[in-house]
């Protein structure tokens, strides 16, 4: 890609471009520095945010690739894997009344999404989508994305109950019991 050596615009660690780049190992690095340096007000929150890519967790894959869901939302579980996020982490985290979403600055609609649910255990998508709306100050459409991404992964870690309104959160006890 001609230009994008330390580039904080464009530099993504889940990018192949980026991942088979030769300079990529402190690409990073060399793209906040030289930022802060060109743009020192600049406030981006990428800047800031350390990305660490781990290696993924075989079962999760081979479940996500044979889920009854959506690409979209394989995409985004697939994403989440490479991070670090272990459907049976999230599902124990749950159990302890924690929020798996909360470790993922980069999904923290989802981690809103996942409060609610903690906290009342169902919520109408509506009201999902309308606190989605005002923390994050975005339109109705990408609420309503972010909220249906969400809950998408919800159900493919088998601890969400979606109806045409309504999801819940549904923890079971034990791991043959969650789909």
């Amino acid at each position: 890609m001609l230009g994008c050596h330390t580039s904080a615009v464009v530099y993504s660690p889940e990018s192949s471009t980026c991942r088979n780049c030769p300079r990529q190992g402190g690409c990073h690095t060399a793209a906040q520095t030289r930022t802060k340096l060109l743009r020192p007000k600049a406030r981006a929150a990428f800047l800031s945010v350390s990305f660490a890519t781990v290696n993924p967790d075989q079962d999760d894959q081979i479940h996500i690739a044979l889920a009854d869901v959506s690409d979209r939302i394989k995409d985004q579980a697939l994403l989440l894997n490479r991070k670090g996020f272990t459907f049976a982490n999230a599902r124990e985290q749950l159990r302890a009344g924690k929020n798996p979403f909360e470790e993922f600055r980069t999904q923290a609609a989802y981690a809103d999404v996942f409060r609610d649910l903690l906290q009342q255990g169902s919520a109408r998508k509506r009201d999902l989508v309308e606190n989605v709306m005002q923390k994050h100050r975005c339109s109705r459409s990408t609420a309503s994305g972010l909220v249906s991404d969400a809950l998408g992964i919800g159900v493919l870690l088998g601890v969400v109950t979606l109806t045409r309104f309504i999801a819940t959160l549904t923890i079971k006890e034990s791991h043959d019991s969650v789909r």
